[in-house]
């Protein structure tokens, strides 16, 4: 532009005096048009976004993967875009493919990302659902400093999910108990998606009772105090059944109990 300006005031009178003045108008107009298409993109990211946080998985994912072509020169749009789109295939349990799109970020973002760490435990999660035991506990030693970090905030709270899925996975059943005391608050800040953690903490008191009841059985144990009931109820009034259940399949064992469903079928008549 300063070019054009330059031009204009020393070119001699003539057709050619009104050239840099075009050359202006042409900047001005794609300047305006660089500032719309920055804002459509951001509205269009912004709506993959609440899309996902409605729980409409499947029209994000489509539309987070038409944008990625159009972000691609945005660092900024490009990673929130990205993130949403293995967010959207880890929820549709496409956990390999959300893998992929965490791995991809991983190996791009500095190490000194505010949001590496939530990407990290986000990852945990898909390594533990595709049953990649081995890299997702190594993963969950590198954010080893998030277990006694207070008050709880997203990071934390996946983390401790993460863990709790890792015992489960696991069959360390019996070592979750004890991350009954104040998982209320350490799952809060994920909303409706701590059910999860409460359904995955009633699948743990689910199974320590049936092998207490085993040696019960043989006289060999003693009675255990069974709180599946209690947290299924938790989960099942921040989520659906089949949401739990098709993310992790592991508590349709407790769909079949009916001790446990009893407790927490709702005692308001049909509408």
């Amino acid at each position: 532009m300063a070019a054009a300006v330059g031009l204009a005031l020393t070119a001699p009178a003539g057709p050619v005096v009104v050239l840099p003045w075009l050359i202006i108008l042409g900047l001005l107009f794609y300047s305006a048009f660089r500032v719309r298409r920055g804002r459509n993109l951001e509205a269009r990211v912004q709506r993959v976004t609440d899309l996902a946080m409605l729980r409409r998985y499947v029209p994000s994912l489509r539309l987070a993967w038409q944008l990625l072509p159009a972000v691609s020169r945005n660092p900024e749009l490009h990673l929130r875009t990205v993130v949403i789109l293995g967010l959207n295939l880890d929820s549709v349990g496409a956990c390999e493919a959300a893998l992929v799109t965490y791995q991809y970020m991983l190996e791009r973002l500095p190490k000194n990302h505010p949001g590496l760490a939530q990407l990290q435990a986000q990852a945990a999660l898909a390594q533990l659902a595709s049953d990649h035991l081995l890299d997702a506990d190594a993963t969950l030693r590198r954010l080893r400093d998030l277990e006694n970090v207070e008050p709880a905030n997203p990071v934390t709270a996946t983390y401790h999910l993460a863990r709790l899925a890792q015992m489960i996975r696991t069959h360390h059943d019996a070592e979750a108990l004890p991350m009954a005391a104040g998982l209320v608050e350490r799952l809060r800040p994920l909303g409706v998606e701590a059910g999860y953690g409460y359904g995955l903490m009633a699948l743990a008191h689910h199974r320590v009772n049936l092998r207490r009841d085993e040696t019960v059985a043989d006289g060999t144990g003693e009675t255990y105090n069974d709180e599946s009931a209690a947290w299924w109820s938790k989960a099942t009034l921040l989520l659906p059944v089949e949401a739990l259940t098709h993310r992790y399949t592991e508590l349709a064992a407790l769909t079949a109990d009916e001790t446990v469903n009893t407790a927490t079928r709702s005692p308001l008549p049909p509408a």
